[in-house]
């Protein structure tokens, strides 16, 4: 059996919707929206999951900041390899929930 990780609401509840294929998918991709919203100062909530993160706005510094904020929360870290493939929030929620596969989380 895997490791069970608390599902944290966090007070700011987004509205996004975003196609989600488990609980974990919407933990994760709550999270991300959460983290975005925080580092790029915006209230927005109608980000999708192929959005780009150049065309929300995000410089390198808050791809930094979000990268770690998202290591800290999954207990996870990235290689450059993976976070260079980061466009969009797709692509994050896919190599989060690799990591977590790797790690046999469940939630």
């Amino acid at each position: 059996m895997g490791r069970k990780m608390s599902d944290k609401k966090e007070e700011d509840q987004t509205s996004v919707q975003l196609p989600r294929e488990s609980k974990r998918d919407n933990v994760v991709a709550d999270f991300i929206i959460i983290t975005l919203q925080q580092h790029i100062g915006t209230e927005r909530r109608d980000f999708t999951l192929h959005e780009k993160f150049q065309d929300m706005g995000m410089d390198s510094l808050d791809m930094v900041e979000v990268t770690l904020d998202i290591e800290d929360h999954f207990d996870i870290c990235f290689s450059d390899e993976e976070i260079s493939g980061w466009e969009d929030i797709h692509s994050v929620l896919k190599t989060i929930n690799q990591k977590l596969d790797e790690m046999n989380v469940v939630y």
